[in-house]
């Protein structure tokens, strides 16, 4: 009869071991249970909190400097080193001589008794010999006096000329003017007078003056164009009619400054008769001046003058006077 290798108890050891097995393996899921909630092996990569605080452990990281966008300066080669000293010295050297000559301080004879006025001093001179001996002079002088409140303008011009020893010519022409700046609004109020002498008209000498208001048109370092009406009176002295003629008195003034070197002045003064609209005076101005010099303060000037006179019995209506003339300016 066969018989089995195994122990008729073997079935009940067997059991005994699993139910051990079991008993271990629920105390340890009840130990897990029990613990606090992380993960038996380490992650590969920190948390939020973890990498903070690293973040905070770590040194700061500085930007990295700006590149400059200036282009790098080429290494110069000893001759343009030279030739560069060279040029800055001829610079220099040409900037101290101009300092130099527009520093030139003016003659002392004249500042104590013109300053501040400021004005010119004009000469001209002209001849022919020949068929027939003729010279012609003439000198005139310009100054003006601004100061903030007024101003006071003087003007002189004196012409002779002399043809085969017989006199052609000899007038004198003096005007002043004062200006007192704003005196109701933009306004100004102006004072002007005229004398004039000349051998070669009915009378010996005019007289006039006017008075009246004036009003700046256009006022800036280019342009200056200005208005003005009053009225006065004119007479005649030496003449057929030595009577007061009472007379409006409308003018306009022009000043352009075209460059630094030229000027151009423009002025027009109509005097008609109260009496008799018909009967008049005109006087119209016109200079170009340019300056040839600008350390000695000379210039050309080109200068025209038209006197018109109506009635003027037994003398010429209409006068015009033009000349060239070298111009000292202070």
């Amino acid at each position: 009869m066969f018989r089995s290798g195994f122990n008729e108890r073997h079935p009940k050891s067997i059991l005994a071991g699993i139910a051990s097995i079991v008993f271990l393996l629920t105390l340890i899921s009840t130990a897990l249970s029990q613990a606090p909630s992380q993960s038996v092996w380490p992650t590969p990569f920190p948390g939020p909190v973890e990498q903070t605080a690293l973040l905070r452990r770590l040194p700061p990281i500085e930007p990295p400097e700006t590149a400059s966008t200036e282009p790098a300066e080429p290494i110069p080669t000893p001759a343009v080193e030279n030739r560069v000293e060279r040029e800055v010295e001829t610079v220099e050297s040409d900037i101290l001589l101009d300092e130099k000559l527009l520093d030139v301080e003016p003659p002392a004879w004249y500042r104590p008794y013109f300053d501040p006025w400021k004005g010119n001093v004009e000469l001209g001179l002209n001849g022919t010999s020949g068929a027939s001996e003729t010279i012609s002079f003439r000198a005139g002088f310009e100054s003006k006096l601004e100061l903030p409140k007024y101003s006071i303008g003087l003007d002189l011009d004196y012409q002779k000329t002399n043809s085969d020893g017989v006199e052609q010519a000899n007038r004198l022409f003096f005007e002043w003017d004062f200006d007192r700046k704003k005196v109701a609004g933009p306004f100004d109020w102006f004072i002007n007078g005229t004398v004039i002498y000349d051998e070669f008209q009915p009378w010996n000498a005019q007289v006039s003056a006017s008075t009246g208001l004036s009003y700046d048109l256009i006022t800036n370092e280019i342009v200056t164009l200005k208005g003005r009406w009053g009225s006065g009176f004119s007479q005649d002295y030496g003449g057929p009619d030595d009577e007061a003629r009472p007379e409006m008195h409308w003018g306009i003034d022009y000043r352009w400054q075209m460059s630094r070197r030229h000027k151009i002045k423009l002025s027009s003064d109509y005097f008609p008769n109260v009496t008799n609209f018909g009967d008049y005076r005109m006087v119209s101005k016109g200079s170009w001046e340019i300056l040839l010099d600008e350390v000695n303060n000379l210039s050309m000037k080109i200068n025209a003058t038209d006197r018109f006179n109506r009635p003027n019995p037994g003398g010429n209506l209409n006068d015009i006077d033009y000349s060239i003339v070298l111009l000292w300016q202070f």
